[in-house]
């Protein structure tokens, strides 16, 4: 089974063309989706205005997903970039792949991403 995993903040208002995109790129790849969505202990900022709550809604209510797909926050990890890869290869582990595709956009930090 593969799997493909889409990381982003997704700190909009809505999903615009550019996620919907990414989203169905992911779908294309592989009928195992997690959306991953980047989450931070600043929230009600100009940066990060949107709690990961109202945007695990927006992506489930978006129609984009399907009903195989799973959304999961990703917390930040100010030590390192390769704390961050590490929880990302957790959650991939806990859900019984071994393997996956990792889907971001332009502003990601997928470079940071070592396993």
């Amino acid at each position: 089974m593969t799997l493909s995993v889409v990381i982003g903040r997704f700190q909009t208002p809505h999903l615009h063309e550019g996620h919907l995109e990414l989203l169905n790129a992911a779908k294309r790849h592989s009928e195992n989706v997690l959306v991953l969505i980047g989450v931070t202990a600043a929230t009600g900022t100009d940066q990060n205005p949107l709690d990961y709550k109202t945007r695990e809604v927006m992506l489930l209510c978006s129609g984009g997903l399907g009903a195989k797909a799973i959304v999961k926050p990703l917390y930040d990890s100010p030590l390192s970039n390769k704390d961050w890869s590490d929880s990302i290869d957790k959650i991939i582990a806990d859900m019984g792949f071994e393997e996956a595709t990792i889907f971001g956009g332009r502003d990601n930090s997928i470079e940071g991403y070592y396993t």
